[in-house]
């Protein structure tokens, strides 16, 4: 198994994948030979931040099994209509503390959730 996009500090970028850059046939065209010449009979890549998982096998080759296949080509990347939108272009800074502030208030709510005490206890 290959994890790639690891979540923990300093490895997220070093183990980056860009989803919209992967997909069965390029994984297919790129490593099948390679896997179908080792002593491996199956191979998963990983996509933790993204939830996404493929699989390969001798027989079915890689395919998808969980996550959303890539955008087709010339559709646009999730992050280019942030690259256009006024409100970033006017002050990238204080609409980044927006964000990051909304990311800290959503992860208080679920901090203090989990440690309410449930009533089926």
């Amino acid at each position: 198994m290959i994890v790639a996009q690891l979540p923990k500090f300093g490895a997220v970028g070093s183990t980056f994948a860009l989803s919209a850059a992967l997909n069965a046939p390029s994984l297919n065209q790129q490593l099948h030979d390679l896997l179908a010449g080792s002593t491996f009979d199956q191979a998963y890549l990983h996509l933790s931040l993204e939830l996404t998982i493929y699989a390969w096998t001798r027989s079915e080759r890689w395919q998808l099994v969980k996550g959303s296949p890539p955008a087709p080509a010339g559709s646009e990347l999730w992050f280019k209509g942030v690259l256009r939108d006024p409100e970033w272009l006017r002050d990238p800074a204080g609409r980044a503390r927006v964000e990051a502030q909304k990311v800290l208030d959503e992860l208080a709510a679920q901090r203090r959730k989990t440690k309410e005490p449930r009533a089926d206890c």
